[in-house]
């Protein structure tokens, strides 16, 4: 009889725009589907036909093999959230390092944290002729066992009769942490998840994962321009299979003094402008979501058309309103971002070190005097 262990679920939820930042954890229950894709880097399996199947290699091919030469494959599973349903697997091996005979393929699930095992599903018996390329699909008990502790899965090849173990491959897997994590920890040092799901590359089995790097997002936006709110040079890395386009993020600040008196102000008059991620490389830009209006004349911003206005894709502060704004904290703000849902927010001051009009060594325009 299966051992069945509670679903606990935790979701992350952060108030947006509003000061402070409040933090509430709330249970759900809602089930989801696992993700699945193919990796077209990965090697990629033709159809098996009957004959394949049925005509093993010479037995002088045959021993110029060894484990080496074994192959396993899988698709992409994953991630899991928590309520996930059982999902169907596919699994592709071809064997070289033991002799034809009759086998048993198995699947093994184990609690990941405890290692207790807590379902096993067998195929019948049958005929494996050596370095056949041959492919079962097995059922994973995921609804059942499915918690924050994870499982470990193991795909076993075994002799018939003695129930040895001619071929294992194993791999552990977790759902989403759903966590809250402090800026400080996240530019002190990377951040990697756990394993959220799982391929095998026609070796062994892979863990697929998520890596952060924001250790160079700074206390501080320097801005080389005058008046312009420029966020594109706070940039963060991100290294993963999965594409990154799970997120909400948005810039948040306080704007008592209504030098922007064309946008929306919550209740605690702070602005919030959305934001979206761009990669290239692993390298991740940060930019403003929307288009925004701009009078040249005065540098006055608006969210949505008014006469004289035109269309930018920046973000500036009235003119006069540099002293103001210098040294005041902007929010940037990240919610479920990537598949294991993490969010965040980091305290950044403006500070501009040039000015409009100035002197001709410190200002992009000066006045000179004297005569002609």
């Amino acid at each position: 009889m299966k051992n069945k262990i509670p679903l606990l679920m935790t979701a992350l939820l952060i108030s947006s725009c509003s000061s402070p930042i409040n933090i509430d954890i709330n249970p759900n229950k809602a089930k989801s589907l696992p993700f699945s894709f193919i990796n077209p880097d990965l090697p990629s399996i033709s159809p098996i036909s009957s004959s394949s199947l049925s005509s093993p290699l010479s037995s002088s091919n045959q021993t110029s093999y060894s484990a080496q030469d074994d192959y396993f494959y899988c698709g992409h599973y994953g991630p899991f959230p928590l309520g996930s349903a059982d999902f169907s697997s596919t699994f592709y091996y071809r064997i070289y390092s033991a002799p034809s005979q009759r086998i048993i393929e198995r699947i093994r699930v184990f609690n990941a944290t405890n290692n207790a095992l807590l379902s096993a599903s067998s195929k019948p018996s049958k005929e494996y002729s050596q370095g056949i390329l041959t492919s079962v699909s097995f059922v994973i008990p995921l609804y059942d066992y499915w918690t924050s502790e994870g499982l470990t899965l193991k795909f076993e090849i075994l002799n018939s009769g003695t129930r040895q173990i001619i071929k294992q491959y194993s791999v552990s897997f977790y759902p989403p942490s759903n966590r809250y994590i402090k800026a400080s920890d996240l530019k002190n040092e990377t951040y990697v998840s756990k394993s959220l799901g799982f391929y095998a590359n026609g070796t062994d089995f892979v863990e697929l994962k998520e890596t952060y790097d924001f250790t160079n997002i700074g206390d501080y936006l320097n801005v080389d321009y005058y008046y312009q709110l420029d966020i594109r040079k706070n940039k963060f890395r991100y290294s993963s299979l999965f594409s990154l386009s799970d997120y909400s993020m948005e810039l948040r600040f306080e704007d008592c003094d209504n030098q922007f008196p064309y946008f929306n102000h919550d209740s605690n008059d702070f602005i919030c402008m959305p934001l979206t991620l761009s990669i290239e490389n692993e390298e991740v830009t940060i930019k403003y979501a929307k288009s925004l209006y701009i009078n040249k004349k005065t540098l006055e911003m608006s969210e949505t058309y008014r006469s004289g206005y035109e269309l930018t894709d920046r973000f500036y502060l009235p003119i006069n309103g540099k002293k103001i704004f210098n040294g005041k904290p902007l929010y940037l703000e990240i919610y479920h971002l990537g598949k294991d849902n993490i969010s965040t927010y980091f305290i950044i001051r403006y500070d501009v070190d040039r000015s409009y009009i100035g002197l001709c060594g410190d200002g992009d325009y000066c006045v000179i005097g004297g005569r002609k």
